[in-house]
């Protein structure tokens, strides 16, 4: 008697073969009903599970892929770490790769990954999509991020950006300080536009008007940080604060400050964003407003799996109860503020006085 194989049970439940080999797998990916029809269907055909065949005859791979835009940060780091832990937890291996903030590296990646038959790709893109340089990807897909939605419908999973900037900036004259300068990241980036936009706004509400040089973008790094900062404390006219778009930022800022011997905190205070590991340290203590990184790596990983179920039911033949799609949907997470030392005003009694990190020197 011929073997019962899964093209045998995909022909008779009328579903792909990918479908039947991640429902006898027990992979996500799969509507409760079309698993337990394949189940029943396996069984009264006396199915037998042959691993060497199937590891030459199936279809679908198991994995997924992943684009970010720098794994040196610590930001993009942390997001990967989530999602590994997410996806290796679900039984999907992972792909991960770097694309430099290059846009032609980050597009040839995606098509590697495609060639690679990975089964989605999450990505967090360098620029906006709404370019249309995806459009013609029909595979699933989960932008993180740095994304616009304008004429391009994907899923993605976000953090609202533009409370970041509210929640920092205000806390800043909350303290105390008064003439607040930004330091934005690179300048294709939504993220930082959303933070520079609410920064703007705040000054508006409050009636401060500064110089246009308080305003400065640049790269997402610490040696950046630094340099804008050098530039702005030798100028006239020197902020008082500095919101900087994220920790990296943030700390190439600190060393600026204590080196031209300003105390940080007392004298001029730093806000960053992302609350990466380094921040809380003792000998930093930085103000931040913190990402919930492994919430929004998780909520990644879960969304871009609901798209491959929903790509899985598009080769269901059968009927089955339809669900609402997520391939248009949002998930906007909430950002955190967190205040330390960096931000702590206090009366200045000079105007030069320690070379600390902090403004207990």
């Amino acid at each position: 008697m011929k073997d019962v194989t899964i093209v045998d049970i995909a022909r008779k439940a009328r579903v792909s073969t990918a479908t039947v080999s991640r429902a006898l797998n027990g992979f996500p990916g799969v509507s409760e009903q079309t698993y337990a029809r394949v189940h029943k269907i396996a069984s009264e055909m006396g199915y037998r599970r042959n691993d060497v065949a199937a590891s030459l005859v199936k279809r679908q791979t198991n994995t997924l892929g992943l684009v970010v835009p720098a794994l040196s940060n610590p930001y993009f780091s942390s997001l990967m770490v989530a999602i590994k832990k997410r996806t290796l937890s679900l039984g999907y291996k992972l792909l991960i790769c770097n694309s430099n903030w290059d846009v032609e590296r980050e597009l040839k990646l995606m098509k590697s990954l495609l060639e690679r038959r990975v089964e989605g790709i999450l990505l967090y893109p360098c620029k906006p999509v709404s370019d249309g340089r995806y459009d013609s990807f029909d595979s699933p897909m989960l932008i993180f991020g740095n994304n616009d939605k304008d004429g391009f419908c994907r899923a993605y999973v976000n953090i609202d950006q533009y409370k970041t900037g509210q929640l920092a900036v205000s806390h800043l004259f909350n303290q105390g300080y008064a003439r607040p300068a930004f330091l934005g990241g690179n300048a294709a980036s939504i993220s930082s536009c959303y933070r520079e936009q609410s920064y703007r706004d705040i000054l508006k509400q409050r009636d401060v008007n500064l110089p246009d040089s308080f305003i400065c973008e640049g790269k997402y790094s610490i040696e950046s940080g630094y340099e804008r900062t050098i530039q702005l404390l030798e100028q006239p006219d020197v902020p008082d604060s500095f919101f900087c778009a994220n920790d990296l930022i943030a700390l190439g800022c600190m060393a600026a400050i204590t080196e031209k011997g300003f105390r940080i905190g007392a004298d001029i205070g730093v806000i960053g964003v992302d609350n990466v590991i380094y921040s809380a340290l003792p000998q930093i203590e930085l103000s931040t407003v913190a990402i919930p990184i492994e919430t929004m790596g998780m909520n990644g990983v879960n969304v871009l799996l609901k798209l491959i179920e929903e790509e899985n039911d598009k080769n269901d033949k059968t009927e089955h109860k339809k669900t609402e799609s997520v391939r248009d949907s949002i998930v906007l997470l909430e950002p955190k503020l967190i205040p330390r030392l960096t931000t702590k005003h206090v009366q200045k009694t000079s105007s030069k006085k320690s070379n600390s990190f902090n403004n207990g020197g």
